[in-house]
């Protein structure tokens, strides 16, 4: 048993509990929506840790980590923006930015 999953099932009881008035109506779903939704954030630990697991599993045997997501993005833009300035006649100078902006 992982870590993660030893935290979720010591602090699980405390989330999950019986509703003895289950009437069906829609303040009752919406009334338990918004129950469910403030114990995931008073549990902030747990679900910051597991994404802090998530990303170091992922990029566990990388050189720089998550940053590879920005580095193929800035990558792509670079090489796409000079080569769509050239296609269109455009000096990369004024195109590039425009280009990253998403215009």
């Amino acid at each position: 048993m992982s870590e993660v999953e030893a935290a979720v099932r010591k602090v699980t009881p405390g989330i999950i509990q019986n509703s003895h008035s289950d009437d069906g109506s829609i303040f009752h779903n919406v009334m338990k929506g918004a129950h469910d939704y403030f114990n995931g954030l008073f549990y902030w630990k747990i679900w910051s840790y597991m994404a802090y697991a998530s990303i170091r599993k992922r990029y566990a045997r990388t050189v720089i980590g998550p940053f590879w997501t920005t580095l193929s993005v800035a990558i792509f833009i670079g090489i796409m923006g000079v080569l769509f300035s050239f296609l269109w006649h455009r000096n990369v100078k004024d195109f590039m930015p425009f280009f990253s902006a998403g215009y």
